[in-house]
């Protein structure tokens, strides 16, 4: 199969007639005319009104000049340059003091005011990395007992831990799903995309080996001798007018199959369930497509550490003289805790806020929460991640018939398509019985009305070993990635934000709450250092 895509506009399919053992002549002109059907078929690429919503589709990410070449290279290296230069230049403060005054005293009251900045760089920058971290992992309950233990008033186990998207992993894929699938696309328009003469056209090959494999595996079966005894051109035509019945069963079932769609596969459901049972797949999109925002906020933090440190080595100097024991014990907690919560905040806050954007300086500066700045390249990340783990051709077909013992819904789903597809071929077989009672002696073409469940079940045996075309086609003409990823990028930021922010907003809390307990933490430790020191 070759296939020729028009960015943003159509895609084109072509599909040679492929051969079947023995056959490959009659089966091309009398099944289909490759000239024709095959001929390349203009698919939609992307529906601007879905689902009646005109106009929803429409937002333009306003275009952003790039930085001067100076700041760009600036830019890229400024977190890091920041920190060589924080450290480097206290050392040399350090180094400078010491050798004017040259008195241990000095020294030690000197490195204890400089430790309180870089302290709190260091503190702000590890408690908000654990504080992700603990977002994240470990993926598997760890705890005494094994089982979680969670009092409803807290939500969190107090026996152990667990990564909050991993344990809420149910919570968050059905949030995830009901906000993008179902909203953004449905399953019925990407089952409107498939139009059964092009599909039978593209894929003709499968059903051809599949219509050969069953014929051949019901007469060694049932009649080995008069299938060894058939001439091979009887073989051949019995073999293309069974093809030619199934073409004609193929048609409506699929029809009939596209109607029925939403009553056969909840794709919502599927999605959810794909990312409730794996919750080490929904860690690795949620950190893929959030990869540059966790080291963003961990950068900020560490930023806001450093200069909220600063003011607490103000305060800590103007108290110094205060002959109070305890000052350390009660300024360090207290600010840690302020400044542990504070620094989360906002590191969550320039995330996604302002949601809309800013441009300043003849476009070349958004001020613009920084994930919804990537609208673009986050929408496309999360479509490819999705699609290719949770949506798509592969997923639903495993979903609806490998995995049919798995799930109530999944089952409802397979009945339907059994039902259609006996149905379909029931009738099919009627009419092939009676064309070819001519050629078939009077007992078996008699016998041939017992054979539909062996027809039934050797179909469905066969078909899933040759499902890796079709599914090829689905992917190629459902377009599910495409479309997701164009409507993600181009609905309103506001609309953006309210698909992704939600998913995990609830749980911020905790990352606040880590914040501020490890700000206490460390503290208390930092306090008794500089006790120590003085001492």
């Amino acid at each position: 199969m070759s296939v020729e895509t028009n960015p943003g506009a159509t895609a084109s399919y072509s599909c040679e007639t492929a051969s079947l053992p023995g056959t490959s002549a009659q089966w091309s002109n009398a099944v289909v005319n490759s000239d024709e059907s095959s001929s390349a078929r203009d698919v939609p690429l992307l529906d601007m009104e879905a689902g009646g919503d005109v106009g929803r589709f429409t937002y333009q990410i306003p275009v952003r000049n790039p930085y001067p070449g100076p700041v760009a290279f600036a830019r890229k290296r400024l977190f890091w340059s920041f920190i060589i230069a924080v450290f480097f230049g206290s050392g040399i403060f350090l180094d400078i003091k010491c050798l004017m005054y040259r008195d241990l005293h000095s020294f030690v009251e000197d490195l204890k005011m400089v430790s309180v900045p870089l302290v709190s760089l260091l503190f702000t920058w590890f408690h908000v990395w654990l504080a992700l971290q603990m977002m994240f992992y470990p993926i598997d309950f760890y705890g005494i007992p094994k089982r979680p233990i969670v009092p409803q008033w807290l939500d969190l186990p107090i026996n152990g831990w667990q990564g909050i998207i991993p344990r809420k992993a149910g919570i968050m894929a059905t949030r995830c799903c009901d906000k993008m699938i179902g909203n953004i696309c449905t399953i019925d328009e990407f089952a409107e995309r498939i139009d059964p003469d092009h599909f039978w056209a593209n894929c003709q090959d499968v059903f051809g080996s599949v219509c050969t494999a069953v014929l051949e595996k019901i007469m060694i079966k049932r009649w080995p001798a008069l299938w060894e005894a058939l001439p091979a051109n009887v073989r051949e035509e019995l073999t293309l007018k069974v093809c030619e019945e199934t073409k004609n069963s193929f048609l409506p079932a699929m029809v009939e199959l596209k109607g029925n769609i939403n009553s056969i596969l909840d794709i919502r459901k599927m999605a959810a369930e794909a990312l409730t049972n794996d919750p080490e797949l929904m860690v690795n999109i949620f950190r893929g497509v959030a990869k540059r925002e966790l080291s963003f906020i961990t950068h900020v933090a560490a930023v806001m550490g450093f200069v909220l440190g600063c003011v607490q080595a103000i305060i800590y100097a103007a108290l110094k003289s205060n002959p109070w024991p305890y000052t350390d014990y009660v300024l360090l907690p207290v600010s840690g805790l302020i400044l542990g919560y504070f620094t989360n905040w906002l590191a969550l806050k320039m995330t996604f806020s302002p949601i809309f954007p800013h441009m300043y300086l003849d476009n070349t500066v958004n001020f613009q929460g920084v994930f919804l700045k990537r609208q673009a390249e986050a929408a496309d990340q999360m479509a490819t991640a999705i699609c290719e783990k949770v949506v798509d051709a592969q997923a639903m077909m495993d979903y609806m018939f490998r995995s049919s013992a798995e799930g109530e819904g999944a089952n409802r789903g397979v009945d339907k398509v059994l039902e259609i597809y006996t149905k379909h071929i029931n009738n099919s077989l009627d009419t092939t019985v009676g064309r070819l009672q001519s050629m078939m002696p009077y007992g078996l073409s008699k016998e041939m009305q017992s054979l539909r469940q062996d027809v039934i079940d050797l179909s469905l045996e066969q078909l899933p070993q040759h499902t890796k075309k079709i599914e090829e086609y689905m992917d190629q003409v459902m377009q599910i990635k495409e479309t997701l990823s164009y409507r993600l990028q181009h609905i309103q930021p506001d609309e953006f934000e309210d698909i992704i922010h939600p998913i995990f907003q609830a749980d911020e809390w905790i990352l606040l709450a880590v914040g501020g307990i490890l700000g206490v933490i460390i503290g208390l430790v930092q306090a008794w250092a500089l006790q120590s020191i003085s001492a």
